[in-house]
């Protein structure tokens, strides 16, 4: 079995890469350096990727607010590149899980999406993977999407600076005081649980293809997880609620974006998200 894991340096990619070594499977790593996902050439690039049974693209465009005004580039990473590698998968034969996210929702449903839900984004990052959604569905029967939220992972995540967990450790040593939105909820997911529920589809040779969500279970606004997090790192600091419109941002954000993992159950079932940020609690530790 080989496997193609690109964007293999990035907070998912880096994980999955590993979890797939760890199984025994022969993993091929792409970083953007080698194919490069923003280049409007990134089809004829694909051509140098080593045949493989599957592909499993982590590049993506993340930066939610520098989308607004890099619309362009959003598109060509987040939806016109994953179009071309299900084109490219159609014709080498192989199988292509693409990641996609929480943010193709609207927001206003008042319960956890469902793969059925229709999709309504609120900015040009949300609007841009869902066409990327769009595209792969097109082009190819045999593919996977998984659609992640609250991602944060040991490798943290280079265009936002790392990851919410690390930032709210670290502010809560620098300030004591923390103010968090209690008025936008997520299902926050560790990149781990999303690597080893790929490994799981992959091995699974009865696993239907089509949309799947994949994120921890449960849901929480921003300020539970924050709290959490200061609870699980045992920081003596006091995090206090405030309302989303308080902070100024160019995006906009759907405000309730959380996600039923249900379908997933067949394959994986994914752990509760406290148990999650526990798990990566110890691992941040032994980094």
């Amino acid at each position: 079995m080989r496997v193609i894991v690109l964007g293999s340096k990035g907070q998912l990619g880096s994980d999955v890469a590993s979890v797939l070594e760890a199984a025994g499977l022969n993993v091929s790593r792409v970083t953007r350096h080698e194919l490069d996902a923003s280049s409007p050439h990134s089809a004829d690039q694909m051509g140098a990727l080593p045949k493989a049974d599957f592909l499993v693209n982590c590049m993506a465009f993340v930066n939610v607010d520098a989308a607004e005004n890099a619309s362009g580039e959003a598109f060509q990473v987040n939806a016109t590149f994953p179009t071309h590698l299900a084109t490219h998968c159609r014709v080498t034969g192989a199988k292509l899980i693409h990641i996609s996210t929480d943010f193709v929702f609207k927001g206003d449903l008042g319960r956890a999406y469902l793969e059925s839900d229709e999709s309504a984004p609120v900015n040009i990052y949300g609007l841009s993977k869902a066409a990327g959604e769009l595209g792969v569905r097109g082009a190819l029967r045999e593919h996977f999407i998984l659609r992640v939220s609250g991602l944060y992972g040991v490798a943290g995540s280079g265009s936002k600076g790392g990851n919410f967990v690390e930032t709210m450790i670290n502010l809560g040593r620098e300030r004591g005081v923390l103010q968090v939105v209690d008025d936008q909820f997520t299902s926050p997911t560790h990149s781990l649980d999303v690597a080893r529920a790929i490994l799981a589809i992959i091995l699974d040779s009865n696993a239907a293809y089509g949309t799947f969500h994949c994120a921890n279970e449960g849901l929480c606004s921003w300020f539970e997880f924050a709290r959490e997090i200061i609870r699980q790192a045992r920081i003596p600091a006091d995090v206090k609620p405030v309302k989303f419109a308080n902070f100024k941002m160019k995006a906009p954000r759907p405000l309730f974006s959380a996600l039923s993992s249900a379908k997933l159950k067949t394959v994986y079932a994914m752990p509760k998200w406290q148990d999650a940020l526990a798990e990566y609690m110890t691992l941040r530790h032994s980094r």
